[in-house]
């Protein structure tokens, strides 16, 4: 809800020294320029969260969760073998 501004009487304003005017009147119009801008930088963070979403979105699918094949998926870290060593060197002969 918006605040009203006070109002000043027709013969208030005619008492006003006329530096208190040029100061009201100043304010006035940077208070209506701050208002203009920060109805653009709302609109400007609403077209900049719905692309943060929609970049989020592309970031975290995979092929496990779309219908893309595994090959764009990122690496995967190693995964040791779970089979036990044998013991014997690697490229041995068994005999």
């Amino acid at each position: 809800m918006e605040e009203q501004p006070p109002i000043i009487s027709q013969v208030d304003w005619e008492q006003t020294p006329a530096s208190v005017k040029q100061l009201v009147e100043t304010l006035v119009q940077r208070l209506t320029r701050l208002e203009v801008e920060v109805q653009q930088l709302q609109a400007e963070n609403q077209q900049l969260c719905a692309e943060n979403q929609l970049l989020r979105e592309q970031f975290n699918r995979t092929s496990a969760n779309s219908s893309q094949p595994p090959s764009p998926d990122p690496p995967q870290g190693f995964k040791p073998s779970r089979r036990e060593k044998s013991g014997k060197k690697r490229g041995s002969i068994r005999t």
